[in-house]
């Protein structure tokens, strides 16, 4: 889609001083190559969104983890002030996608920052 901007990345790649990463589909790229020059220093990778566990584990919520898993293993009910903080953390990982940067960041009661 921006194929003049990805050419240049190349450029910028030899340049060494910052590192650069892309996000595409590759399916643009097939399509309209003519004088484009891609990056010959491009690896591959798959990546793969955090699932709740790590989420939490990222934001310093280990103990809450734990905590959710000795209830299931137990079978029993979370306390109410436990509950509803896990229940605030999958919010937060539903709504910023398991990016754990961002949900430090905002004030999930002030929705206007």
């Amino acid at each position: 889609m921006f194929l003049k901007a990805r050419a240049a990345i190349k450029y910028l790649v030899l340049d060494g001083r910052y590192g650069y990463i892309e996000t595409d589909s590759l399916i643009s790229i097939k399509e309209n190559v003519k004088n484009i020059v891609i990056p010959s220093e491009e690896r591959h990778i798959s990546m793969y969104p955090l699932d709740f566990e790590e989420f939490c584990y990222a934001l310093n919520e280990e103990i809450i983890i734990d905590y959710i898993k000795t209830c299931f293993r137990e079978r029993k009910s979370l306390e109410v002030q436990l509950h509803k903080k896990a229940m605030l953390l999958f919010k937060q990982y539903m709504l910023m996608g398991g990016m754990p940067s961002y949900s430090e960041k905002i004030n999930f009661f002030n929705f206007s920052e």
